[in-house]
C-alpha cells in the first residue's frame, strides 16, 4: 500500500533546527520512495512583516526544491488573538482539498500544539492517522520560563493557566494520537509513568544528525584551525541559542575558569544570537582575541565545530532536561569533538560516559570553579593525548547511535504499520 506522509509544523518554520530536524528527515523519507508533503502553520505577522516575509519567500522556494513539491503555508492568528479564526478548521479544509483519494494519510505532527490542531481537524475526515512527535514536555518548558524570569503576579497567573492547558493538551495528544514518537528513553519512561502511555505505542527516535558533512569536516580539522588562526589554541565550543535552559552564562563562567589555568583557551560560539553573545562575552571580561562569535547557515556549522577541542553542553537538573535530546550532542560527536556536559541530560550523559566520548560533571561542582576547571583541563589534555583515536570514537558513536541512517528505518516501519 502506498504511504503518504505529511509533516505538520506549528510556528517553527524559521527556527534554527527546522532544516536538520524536519526538512532533512523528510527528504530522506522521500528518497526511500514514500510520498512526502509539508504543512506549516505560520504566524500571520511573519507573513506580513517585510523582512520576515522575504525570509519566508526564500524558505518556501528552498522547500519546494528540496521536497519536490510546494509546501502548504497556513496563516496562524496572532498569539493574543487566537479567536480570530479556527486553525483546525483551516487545516481540515486544506486536508480535504489536498487528499481527496481514500489512500491513508499520516500526519506527522511536531509538538503538542500541532498535534492538538491535527486531532481536531481530522474528526470529520476519514483515512487520517496522526503521530504525536513529542519533542519535549511543553508544560515543563513553560514552568521553566516561570522560574527563570522575573514575572509580575499577573504574568505568573497567566503562565500557570498555560501550564494547565498544556498538561491537558499533552494528555489528550497521548490518548488520541495513533502513535507517539519521543526523543529519548528517559522521555518514554516519563510518559509511561506520568500518563500511562504503553511502551507499545511509543517509538524512540533521538534528535538525529546527518553525520556525513560533520565527519568530512573533521578530516580537515588542522587546515580549518589554521585558517581560523586557532592552531595553537585550546578551542572550547558553545553551539546553540541563548535560551535560559542552555545556560550560556554558566558556560562562559566555566570557560573563564579554564582560561585562568590554560591561557591558550579560546571560546568559539556558534549561535543565531551573535550580538547578544558578544555582549555576554564582554560582560564576562573576556578579551576580543580570546573569543570568536559566528552566526552561520547550518551547512557551515560542521567546519567550525571541527576546529574545536571540546564542546560544552551544560543544563540544569530539571524535567525539561532530564527527558531532552539536544541535537548539538550528536553534532559535536559527529565532528569528532568530545563533550563536557552536565549529568542528567536525557540519555546522553550516560552514553557519554559509557562510550568514553565526554566528561560528565555535577552542576553543584561549579560552586568550586577552580576544581572543576582543573578537571576540565585534565580531561582536555587526556583528549589531546588520545588524538585521532578519540575523534574516531566520537564519530563512530554519532554514526551508529545518533544518525538519521541509524533511526530512519524505525520511522519508515512506523509509517508502514500505520498505513496498513
Amino acid at each position: 500500500m502506498a504511504v503518504r506522509v505529511n509533516y505538520c509544523v506549528y510556528r517553527e518554520g524559521l527556527s534554527p533546527v527546522f532544516a536538520s530536524q524536519v526538512v532533512r528527515p523528510a527528504e530522506r523519507v522521500r528518497e526511500l520512495g514514500l510520498s512526502v508533503g509539508l504543512t506549516l502553520l505560520v504566524s500571520v505577522g511573519q507573513l506580513l512583516r517585510p523582512g520576515l516575509a522575504r525570509r519566508w519567500h526564500e524558505r518556501w522556494s528552498w522547500l519546494r526544491k528540496s521536497l519536490g513539491e510546494s509546501p502548504c503555508l497556513i496563516p496562524s492568528p496572532p498569539a493574543r488573538s487566537r479567536w480570530l479564526w479556527p486553525e483546525d478548521q483551516v487545516l481540515q479544509a486544506w486536508l480535504r482539498f489536498r487528499y481527496r483519494a481514500k489512500t491513508p494519510v499520516i500526519l506527522h505532527c511536531r509538538g503538542t500544539e500541532m498535534t492538538s490542531i491535527a486531532l481536531a481537524a481530522r474528526r470529520s475526515l476519514s483515512g487520517i492517522k496522526v503521530i504525536f512527535d513529542c519533542r519535549g514536555i511543553s508544560h515543563a518548558e513553560i514552568e521553566y520560563v516561570v522560574r527563570s524570569q522575573q514575572l509580575s503576579r499577573m504574568d505568573q497567573h497567566q503562565l500557570d493557566a498555560r501550564v494547565k492547558l498544556h498538561r491537558q493538551m499533552e494528555l489528550s495528544a497521548l490518548q488520541e494520537a495513533d502513535a507517539v514518537v519521543c526523543v529519548s528513553e528517559a522521555m518514554s519512561g516519563y510518559l509511561a509513568t506520568e500518563h500511562g502511555t504503553p511502551n507499545s505505542r511509543i517509538t524512540t527516535i533521538p534528535c538525529s544528525v546527518e553525520t556525513g558533512p560533520f565527519c568530512n569536516a573533521s578530516a580537515n580539522r588542522e587546515q580549518i584551525r589554521h585558517e581560523l588562526g586557532l592552531s595553537e589554541r585550546l578551542v572550547v565550543a558553545y553551539c546553540g541559542s541563548l535560551h535560559a535552559w542552555q545556560l550560556p552564562g554558566t558556560s562562559l563562567d566555566l570557560f573563564c575558569s579554564v582560561k585562568q589555568i590554560d591561557p591558550t583557551a579560546h571560546f568559539l560560539a556558534i549561535t543565531t544570537n551573535a550580538n547578544s553573545m558578544k555582549h555576554m562575552i564582554a560582560a564576562h571580561g573576556i578579551q576580543k582575541e580570546d573569543a570568536s562569535v559566528v552566526s552561520i547557515p547550518h551547512d557551515r556549522v560542521p567546519s567550525y565545530l571541527a576546529a574545536a577541542d571540546v564542546g560544552l553542553l551544560l543544563r540544569e537538573a530539571s524535567l525539561l532536561n532530564r527527558v531532552s535530546s539536544p541535537v548539538k550532542f550528536g553534532e559535536y560527536l559527529a565532528a569528532g569533538i568530545p563533550v563536557v556536559m552536565s549529568e542528567g541530560i536525557g540519555d546522553y550523559s550516560m552514553l557519554a560516559e559509557s562510550e568514553r566520548v565526554g566528561m560528565v560533571i555535577d552542576m553543584r561542582s561549579l560552586q568550586h570553579p577552580e576544581k572543576i576547571a582543573a578537571a576540565v583541563c585534565g580531561f582536555v589534555q587526556q583528549c589531546r593525548r588520545e588524538g585521532e583515536a578519540l575523534r574516531s570514537r566520537c564519530r563512530a558513536v554519532a554514526r551508529q547511535q545518533l544518525s538519521w541512517d541509524a533511526h530512519l528505518p524505525k520511522l519508515v516501519r512506523l509509517y508502514e504499520a500505520l498505513a496498513s
